[in-house]
């Protein structure tokens, strides 16, 4: 059976620099991108989350893509 990860979860509890740098633009981007939508409105919402990870992911989301 596949694992099935949370990206908010993975990235507010396994948190620090270099897996938020790494998850949000490889992981998180590639998501987005495909469902565009629904993915724009997670990140607005990850913006304006308490959590430092989850703002961070946030805006390195789109590192690959702009």
């Amino acid at each position: 059976m596949k694992k099935v990860w949370d990206d908010q979860e993975l990235i507010e509890k396994k948190s620090w620099w270099d897996s938020v740098d790494s998850i949000a633009p490889r992981i998180l981007g590639h998501v987005i991108q495909k469902e565009q939508v629904e993915g724009t409105r997670s990140m607005i919402e990850w913006s304006k989350a308490e959590n430092m990870w989850t703002n961070r992911a946030a805006i390195l989301y789109q590192i690959k893509y702009k």
